[in-house]
């Protein structure tokens, strides 16, 4: 891919960002999405301490250590409430749609594809390389029963740690600064 198509596609991403790009727009933006994700978050974990009322000593201690699957989902699941401070610091000062932080859907799924192809070139390689022990015997954490049933509810949860990271970087949020038309 050339220079010139990587910033067409760029260009394509971050159009419908051009008509409230302002600096003002910036800030309270970022206020917003970081207020939302607080207040959000405060309400998620009162209400999963008011439904575990009776075991709520022991919830807190695996939510501050994460020493069960259940502490690690609710830890994890609570970062979709950072994308959603996003989406609405996107619909409320920007008048965007949250998918629109995303870019064209059949990009998304390419990307996705080819990183994900990429990566698990990754680990087939890393898998079939020594060191075969990693320094150390292997002992198995749970039975291989629970961790496959606990296999996809942790991807996805992982998923929702991972995504908002990445809607909420400075990248997302610098489409909405001013430009400079000169600088190209």
């Amino acid at each position: 891919m050339s220079h010139s198509q990587a910033y067409a596609l760029h260009e394509g991403f971050i159009a419908s960002a051009r008509a409230s790009s302002e600096l003002w727009r910036f800030a309270v933006g970022m206020v917003l999405a970081v207020l939302a994700y607080f207040l959000l978050n405060q309400i998620f974990f009162q209400i999963v301490y008011g439904v575990t009322a009776v075991n709520n000593q022991t919830l807190l201690e695996e939510l501050r250590t994460g020493s069960s699957p259940t502490a690690m989902y609710l830890l994890l699941f609570s970062f979709v409430f950072m994308s959603a401070g996003v989406g609405l610091s996107a619909r409320i000062l920007h008048h965007r749609g949250f998918l629109s932080l995303l870019g064209p859907v059949r990009l998304l799924w390419r990307d996705f594809r080819s990183v994900s192809i990429a990566l698990l070139a990754v680990m087939a390689v890393v898998f079939v390389l020594p060191p075969w022990d990693m320094g150390g015997e292997y002992v198995p954490n749970m039975p291989l029963s629970t961790w496959l049933m606990l296999l996809v509810p942790s991807l996805f949860s992982f998923w929702c740690r991972s995504a908002p990271k990445k809607l909420f970087s400075v990248d997302t949020f610098s489409n909405s600064l001013p430009r400079d038309s000169n600088h190209q």
